[in-house]
């Protein structure tokens, strides 16, 4: 009996093993291919949107770093013109603090002097522009003089080439300016290369 019950479950045994090693039917490999093509397909789709993003991304990245290179072009523009108002700012500064010495200096004058020149024929216009400098940076700083101006015709003109206004406390003063080291200057350096100039003074009361 009991010899019968082992045949048995010996039997039994070998059929389940039997049957599954049997191949899967047809339906069931068509059911599997189709879920690995579904999720290749998914896959796939998955891919084409990261490239899509990563290429939205990297436009976005070139788009930004060609405005921070703007934005840097944008600075150094706006540093320079900056730089420039500043050196502007002085400039008039200077030119205020000049234009009120020479206010202050009129106030006080009680004699000026006002003087036409006319160069002679080896003058060059270097030579006049120099004698309108030197008016305004070494005669208007001799000690008897208040103030000086000097400038050229605004159109040109065959009567004179200069102009030179000097204002004095007084005509001794006047006279006094050409033996001030800052006067003897200019005047050893310019009266030479202009004919005698015309004067016209006149005192202020």
């Amino acid at each position: 009996m009991v010899r019968r019950r082992c045949l048995a479950a010996s039997l039994f045994a070998v059929g389940f093993l039997g049957l599954a090693a049997l191949p899967l039917p047809p339906t069931a490999l068509g059911q599997d291919k189709k879920a690995k093509d579904k999720d290749e397909v998914v896959l796939r789709a998955a891919l084409k949107d990261a490239r899509q993003d990563l290429t939205k991304a990297e436009k976005q990245i070139a788009a930004l770093q060609t405005e921070i290179r703007e934005g840097k072009a944008l600075v150094v523009s706006l540093q320079t013109e900056l730089k420039k108002e500043k050196a502007g700012d002085a400039t008039d500064s200077k030119t205020i603090q000049s234009l009120s010495a020479q206010l202050t200096g009129i106030r006080g004058a009680k004699c000026v002097h006002t003087s036409t020149w006319k160069r002679k024929s080896d003058t060059t216009d270097s030579d006049v522009q120099a004698f309108v400098d030197d008016a305004r940076t070494v005669l208007g700083t001799a000690k008897p003089v208040r103030a000086a101006w000097a400038g050229k015709p605004p159109a040109p003109t065959d009567d004179f080439d200069a102009v030179l206004v000097l204002a004095f406390d007084d005509v001794a003063a006047f006279e006094k300016h050409k033996l001030d080291p800052q006067g003897k200057k200019f005047h050893d350096k310019h009266d030479k290369k202009f004919e005698t100039p015309k004067a016209v003074d006149f005192a202020i009361k």
